[in-house]
């Protein structure tokens, strides 16, 4: 059984673990600095657990009110493709109490896009010498069914509406 609980600072350990399988060096490098990321005012950081086995790690900067921002996703490898990703966000989501969740991703744009969504531009902008190059701009997508688009139709407002109730029980 897979549990999505709060972050508390006994899971550190299981998500540096997590994050040096993705290879994402910056919260294994400063584990405090890593516990004072997943702790500030204003983020929401849940974990996975399987027993005692952190698998899963979402993090999100928050206004309480209107936006986030998922700053992190991890599963563990053996767990993918099971749901746990899904469940992460969905309850990184809840416990914000936001509207919406921004964010960038170089390596799963299938798992998002098969969430209710928006696809906007976005960026990365570094404060250190050294940082990958400039990458050239994707293709323009088709604009997805969605609230913001004047072409949205009443059938995908109603699936819209029906996987909002699903999901979170209004």
């Amino acid at each position: 059984m897979v549990d999505i609980i709060p972050f508390e600072p006994n899971h550190l350990t299981g998500i540096l673990d997590l994050c040096r399988d993705e290879a994402w060096p910056t919260f294994p490098e400063a584990p405090e600095r890593a516990l004072r990321s997943l702790t500030a005012p204003g983020v929401v950081a849940t974990v996975a657990l399987e027993g005692t086995r952190v698998i899963g790690l979402a993090q999100a900067l928050t206004d309480g009110v209107i936006q986030a921002h998922l700053s992190l996703l991890a599963t563990a490898h053996d767990r993918r493709g099971q749901g746990i990703g899904r469940r992460l966000v969905t309850e990184t989501l809840r416990r914000s109490g936001v509207q919406r969740i921004d964010l960038v991703t170089d390596s799963a744009e299938g798992f998002y896009t098969s969430m209710p969504h928006r696809r906007f531009a976005g960026f990365r902008i570094y404060t250190t010498a050294g940082t990958p190059q400039r990458q050239p701009d994707p293709p323009p997508e088709p604009l997805v069914d969605h609230p913001g688009n004047r072409k949205w139709s009443r059938d995908a407002r109603r699936h819209n509406d029906d996987q909002r109730s699903a999901i979170y029980g209004s």
